[in-house]
């Protein structure tokens, strides 16, 4: 009937408000209980500092990363050759040892050794052959030992003179020791031990200015307990004379003789020479002579009393030439006047070759060859190292390993050099 139907819908609405206002009822709470939840919670969750290492700015756990174990031993350090590449699991190979399937190379390591040992091998043999042969090291050693017997026995600068008469005159340039096939009217003479004499002979002195006395020197000159009024210092550069003169600055006799006047070290040519007290330049006064006029030299010398107590070394220079063995003699003789009037003898000799390739012999050949296969490898290990370091990606990585990679370029300048 329609009166029921009314009264039935009115009754359905009825229920369906009761039934939305308990579902809005029961969100409501939910919506509160969340909230009370993330309340709660948010209690519950610690205090985070910005900079704490342990936390994410979450609040959450950070997981601590643990420190790279540093390698020991002999295996250690040859593992950390190997290292591993930031963010992968694989292993970057330094000196390219590495195979397809990140294994080491041990063939190619092998080849690698194999290949540096020949090369060590190769070039001691260039070395050892270049230094010459026994006859060579004979032939320096003679003319070695002949000087030094000539000048142990010298102690005081009047012995310097008699060495100089008995070794130029008596054994070097003695008629029993001159051969006439060697001897000409130029600078060329024969001489000792089937020897030439290339050029002049030349002796050449250092001599130092005079320097201020000590109070206890002059008192004494005072009192006439000493006559000489001048002092001369020990060698040094700084004080060495340019300018000839004797004591008190008296002009020597013969003054326009070319044996006083000075001669820097571009004007004799003359390189310089380690001593036991001191480095002498080879500039100075100098006394210059050939096979014909050493007499007439050494005797002017004599006379005029060239060597004198303001002279602080003399040196003997002469060169000679071996026509058996092509080569070069030079010869320097130097001895040191120490202020007290003792003097220090010092011979170097050092054979010269001119010709370094003369390619007449097998051996002249084989050595020549062993030469440029060690340039080539030089030139391998060269390219070696700069494909390695392109490899790495950055050339300063590359160099910033502490190591062998640092002693293969040491290696390869000193290589270069010689």
């Amino acid at each position: 009937a329609p009166g029921e139907k009314a009264a039935t819908g009115t009754m359905s609405a009825r229920v369906l408000a009761k039934d939305g206002s308990s579902r809005s009822k029961r969100s409501e709470s939910s919506r509160s209980n969340s909230k009370k939840l993330s309340k709660k919670e948010s209690s519950l969750k610690p205090f985070v500092d910005d900079d704490d290492p342990f936390y994410d700015d979450d609040g959450s756990h950070r997981p601590v990363e643990e420190p790279e174990e540093q390698p020991s031993g002999v295996l250690g350090k040859f593992k950390q050759r190997f290292r591993k590449k930031p963010g992968a699991n694989e292993w970057e190979d330094v000196d390219g040892y590495e195979n397809a399937k990140g294994r080491f190379n041990i063939a190619k390591w092998g080849k690698d050794i194999l290949l540096y040992l020949v090369f060590l091998a190769l070039f001691t043999s260039v070395m050892f052959m270049g230094r010459g042969n026994t006859k060579v090291f004979a032939y320096t050693s003679t003319w070695r030992n002949l000087l030094r017997e000539h000048t142990d026995e010298i102690s005081k600068p009047d012995d310097i003179l008699s060495f100089l008469d008995t070794f130029l005159e008596g054994a070097l340039l003695s008629p029993s020791s001159l051969d006439a096939g060697y001897t000409s009217a130029s600078s060329m003479s024969g001489g000792l031990y089937d020897s030439v004499l290339v050029g002049n002979i030349r002796i050449r002195q250092k001599r130092v200015r005079p320097a201020s006395c000590s109070a206890l020197h002059a008192r004494l000159t005072d009192r006439g307990n000493i006559a000489r009024k001048e002092c001369y210092p020990k060698w040094s550069p700084s004080a060495e004379a340019d300018k000839y003169t004797k004591q008190e600055n008296t002009p020597p006799p013969q003054s326009g003789n070319a044996i006083f006047a000075f001669q820097s070290a571009a004007q004799t040519g003359q390189a310089g020479l380690q001593g036991f007290y001191g480095f002498y330049s080879g500039s100075g006064f100098v006394a210059e002579m050939n096979a014909d006029s050493v007499a007439e030299e050494l005797e002017r010398v004599r006379a005029t009393r060239w060597v004198d107590l303001k002279t602080r070394a003399v040196i003997l220079d002469l060169i000679l030439y071996s026509p058996q063995l092509d080569m070069f003699l030079l010869v320097h003789v130097l001895f040191e006047l120490l202020p007290g009037g003792a003097v220090q003898p010092s011979v170097r000799v050092r054979g010269l070759f001119v010709d370094r390739y003369p390619i007449i012999t097998a051996a002249d050949r084989a050595k020549v060859f062993g030469e440029v296969v060690v340039y080539m490898f030089v030139l391998y290990f060269i390219l070696e190292e700069i494909h390695a370091g392109r490899r790495q990606g950055v050339w300063r990585r590359y160099f910033s390993q502490l190591g062998w990679v640092h002693l293969d370029v040491l290696n390869l300048l000193l290589l270069l050099l010689a």
